[in-house]
């Protein structure tokens, strides 16, 4: 059964992307991706995550993140444009 992807899983992905680069496997075999595949890991990394901000990504459960970016922030209001 699937499980959805946790804002905790993609830190730890991005973080050990950036630690070991692609060992895929040894990544798999950390912190909170046991039970998930190499597959799913590095399908993760390549079609969601690599290149993007984790504040634009969508959590199920999650609460929204701050809207301290500017491109996401209304000029004239200063409310968040989402």
């Amino acid at each position: 059964m699937r499980r959805e992807w946790t804002r905790e899983e993609d830190e730890f992905i991005l973080s050990q992307f950036k630690a070991i680069g692609s060992k895929w496997s040894q990544i798999s075999k950390m912190g909170p991706l046991l039970g998930r595949t190499v597959s799913q890991i590095k399908n993760r990394y390549y079609q969601n995550l690599k290149g993007k901000e984790l504040s634009r990504i969508k959590y199920k459960n999650a609460a929204s993140p701050p809207c301290d970016s500017e491109p996401l922030m209304d000029a004239k209001t200063g409310a968040c444009k989402r």
